[in-house]
């Protein structure tokens, strides 16, 4: 199978962002522009992020719909969606695929309904995590606000049970960084857990830390991933957040 190279558009009340650490964020632009941008480069699959709707407790369906019918490629939805009502609205919209994160602490029977729906290869989570230091790994819910008291193998059970098809690891400590730190944390992520074991029953894809071509290769011939999803290197042209360049050069595009 293809290693696959996604493009992550996150959006905060209509505009495209790329948030530090899950917080503060920047302005990156237009995400209609950015999607046409994407979609002449050439990008796989896109992960639309909304990282407000979960606090409004509301879905921006209008921006959504205009994304799907922009889009060239696939595209997974994330953020603020609690019911099966609402997955039912994105995939008439065109959504490919749903990830939660928050359901699946909060709610997992929803999950479960969801995937049986839609179906576990449309359904991903986000298993977002913080890293403390010396091997020492926390759960996280709620944008990267909350810690969950289960530990990672606990989360990824549980995942799997629920019927998730598709594995999203996002790193807090990276989201936002220049990668130089990325090979050391995630060594540490997988030597805490062996994802190996569960690669028959999941896609799993890294996300988070991506910068560089090393860190992309890395992940697929040393941490062997399906795949990464790319947020800060899509969106700037310098390592440190500067320059505002929206990209998907084709030379990312390992095969």
């Amino acid at each position: 199978m293809m290693f696959r190279v996604l493009a992550s558009l996150q959006t905060s009340d209509g505009d495209g962002v790329k948030t530090k650490s899950f917080g503060s964020s920047t302005y990156v632009g237009d995400p209609m522009n950015i999607v046409r941008i994407l979609n002449s480069k050439g990008a796989q699959e896109i992960v639309l992020i909304d990282i407000g709707a979960s606090t409004v407790n509301q879905l921006n369906l209008e921006l959504i719909r205009d994304i799907s019918e922009e889009s060239t490629v696939p595209f997974t939805y994330a953020g603020g969606v609690n019911d099966i009502s609402q997955v039912c609205e994105l995939m008439a919209l065109g959504v490919e695929k749903i990830a939660v994160n928050s359901l699946v602490y909060e709610n997992p029977a929803m999950v479960r309904i969801i995937s049986d729906v839609i179906g576990s290869s449309s359904t991903a989570f986000s298993l977002d995590l913080w890293h403390s230091g010396q091997g020492h790994w926390k759960t996280l819910s709620r944008g990267g606000s909350r810690e969950s008291e289960l530990r990672i193998p606990e989360v990824v059970e549980l995942a799997l049970s629920l019927g998730i098809g598709e594995l999203h690891i996002k790193v807090k400590n990276l989201d936002g960084s220049n990668g130089s730190a990325t090979s050391k944390v995630l060594d540490s992520l997988f030597s805490s857990y062996d994802f190996s074991k569960i690669r028959n029953e999941v896609q799993i894809l890294v996300g988070c830390g991506i910068r560089t071509l090393e860190n992309i290769a890395e992940c697929r011939d040393h941490f062997n991933v399906d795949g990464v999803i790319l947020g800060s290197q899509i969106c700037f042209s310098e390592l440190d957040n500067s320059g505002v360049l929206i990209r998907y050069p084709n030379e990312y595009r390992i095969g």
